[in-house]
């Protein structure tokens, strides 16, 4: 590791701590990414390695991978349909949008696309770079859409929920349970839940074992979908992979140690592409910002209303199901204001691996196409 590679890492490190701490969302990686671009735009120093992306990218899609077990499966097979809807119109919405950015800005066509994909800040983030496009700027529509969806989508959601129940509004009980997952979002990532994610330094031989089958079925199914040169080969094939380790064995477990360190790589690598030029560019994107949070908040309540009529969920947890933010964040919240907690954190799941799945291919198309 060189001098300037230390450097930049320990700053990235203090800035998302810092970010951490204040509870800011997604708060490891923008605190690292702001840290990181603030070292870069004074020094220039700030260059991560494409092996420290590959790493991010593996436990990324591994994190992912974990959401998924039986249970999950089969209650899968119950949303299908609303589920099948559910991405096709969040696929619309995303390049809907991404075309608006595109007239509306000089950013190019994919880094448009990428700035408006409903999927998390750190997948998104780095996807978009593997692919060409503009990572800063990437990154900052997806943590301007990550704090207005937490901000505003639950509140708007609330009034909602007040209007149909105006003689009662209670709060349901805790039904999100201890399988519940955080894919994150821009929080981009699957976060550590209370008896989930084991602590690296209490640990048992058996979950040392599984730890290590979960870590090599991921780096290595990863290695292969970089070779293969798949879009986002590397995170899909890792997310693949540790699903079907999950399916079939029950077992996949990751220190929550990598996970944040993977937030923090990312940040910096993220910041790294941050200079002086992209930052006085920013006067230039606000508004288009602006447009894409009220369009997003328009067309994502729509469909969580088409949702509710067609297939006969209640409104409140179609809605919630189509709020494009952490799977965790929103399920707890939803089951606060009287949704279903662990139906609406089942669709954020398959939105999530989706997002991985189709949208990244599904956007090269479209470049390939009209570019």
């Amino acid at each position: 590791m060189t001098l300037n590679l230390f450097i930049a890492i320990i700053v990235a490190l203090a800035g998302g701590l810092l970010l951490k701490k204040m509870k800011f969302p997604a708060g490891l990686m923008v605190g690292a990414m702001l840290a990181a671009g603030i070292l870069n735009i004074f020094t220039g120093i700030v260059s991560i390695p494409q092996y420290l992306k590959f790493f991010v990218q593996v436990i990324a899609g591994a994190y992912v991978g974990m959401a998924m077990d039986k249970e999950k499966v089969k209650q899968l097979k119950s949303i299908i349909k609303p589920a099948i809807v559910m991405v096709l119109g969040l696929l619309f919405i995303n390049i809907s949008l991404g075309v608006l950015v595109y007239f509306m800005t000089n950013m190019d066509l994919m880094t448009s696309l990428f700035s408006t994909v409903p999927g998390g800040m750190t997948d998104v983030s780095i996807i978009s770079q593997d692919m060409g496009a503009d990572t800063a700027r990437t990154a900052i529509f997806q943590l301007a859409r990550l704090i207005g969806v937490v901000t505003f989508f639950p509140l708007i959601i609330k009034a909602v929920n007040k209007k149909i129940n105006k003689d009662k509004f209670e709060m349901s009980s805790d039904e999100v349970t201890a399988d519940l997952v955080e894919v994150e979002g821009e929080n981009n990532n699957i976060s550590n839940k209370k008896g989930y994610f084991k602590s690296s330094m209490n640990i048992d031989a058996n979950k040392v074992r599984e730890i290590i089958l979960t870590l090599a079925v991921a780096f290595v199914s990863g290695a292969i979908g970089k070779w293969s040169g798949v879009p986002a080969g590397a995170m899909l094939f890792s997310l693949i992979a540790v699903t079907m380790l999950k399916l079939i064995t029950d077992k996949g477990d990751v220190p929550l140690i990598l996970k944040q360190s993977a937030q923090v790589f990312a940040g910096a690598f993220i910041g790294g592409s941050i200079t002086l030029e992209v930052v006085l560019g920013l006067r230039f994107v606000v508004l288009p910002i602006i447009v894409v949070l009220i369009l997003y908040t328009v067309l994502c309540m729509s469909l969580g209303y088409l949702i509710s009529k067609l297939f006969n969920i209640d409104l409140i947890t179609a809605l919630f199901a189509c709020t494009p933010a952490g799977a965790s964040d929103m399920a707890l919240i939803a089951s606060d204001i009287g949704a279903t907690g662990s139906q609406v954190a089942l669709f954020q799941v398959t939105r999530l691996i989706s997002v991985i799945a189709l949208f990244p291919g599904t956007i090269k198309i479209i470049t390939d196409i009209f570019v």
